[in-house]
């Protein structure tokens, strides 16, 4: 899951992002990440603009609380095969590496160069509002 879906999913009251957030922390959609994402989630997490979900220690606890569920798995991607896809925006490739060294099925992304793939070999990328039933 991308950045944008997760802090979407924490600060706004209803839609899509949200039910994804609200599927994980039931425990009905298993999200993969990596080391470098988790830390994009608490960089961009920690800007002040973001302070209405709480103070810096408990958006960073929100975060972590999220990575000790038994249904986030945590991805190693290889440091020897770096994916190299996205050019417009090459810190998207991240999200590309997790999703490919966790086997994930799909990546669910609000990002446009994401999104323009469609698929990264047999990994769907798709928006929060898709039905992930298919």
């Amino acid at each position: 899951m991308d950045t944008n879906v997760v802090i979407s999913g924490l600060l706004t009251q209803g839609g899509p992002p949200v039910r994804i957030m609200d599927l994980w922390v039931e425990g009905r959609l298993t999200v993969a990440v990596c080391p470098d994402i988790l830390e994009e989630y608490l960089r961009v997490l920690a800007r002040p603009r973001f302070g209405r979900v709480g103070s810096i220690e408990e958006r960073y606890a929100l975060i972590l609380g999220l990575t000790e569920l038994p249904n986030t798995l945590f991805a190693q991607p290889d440091p020897e095969t770096p994916i190299d896809v996205i050019k417009e925006d090459p810190t998207d490739n991240r999200f590309l590496e997790c999703a490919v060294a966790a086997k994930a099925v799909c990546l669910i992304s609000g990002d446009k160069h994401l999104l323009a793939l469609g698929k990264y070999r047999s990994i769907a990328v798709v928006s929060p509002g898709s039905d992930l039933k298919s």
